[in-house]
């Protein structure tokens, strides 16, 4: 039971602080924060698409080398 409750306390802790954090959190940071990820988010797919093209030209190359 000791060991219930003391797990349960720092759990509903952080749910209250997580809940405070988003109430105080004004639209204009989310905002911020999504104009923010969304370049990250392009910049990460542009870099598989080409890491994929590479590995494409690459592979044929060397079937066709051989």
């Amino acid at each position: 039971m000791t060991q219930n409750s003391n797990v349960a306390v720092p759990y509903r802790r952080s749910e209250v602080q997580h809940s405070h954090a988003s109430v105080s959190r004004p639209p204009s940071a989310q905002r911020n924060v999504h104009a923010f990820t969304a370049p990250c988010r392009a910049l990460f797919g542009l870099a598989t698409f080409f890491l994929v093209v590479v590995f494409t030209i690459g592979f044929s190359i060397v079937s066709h080398g051989n």
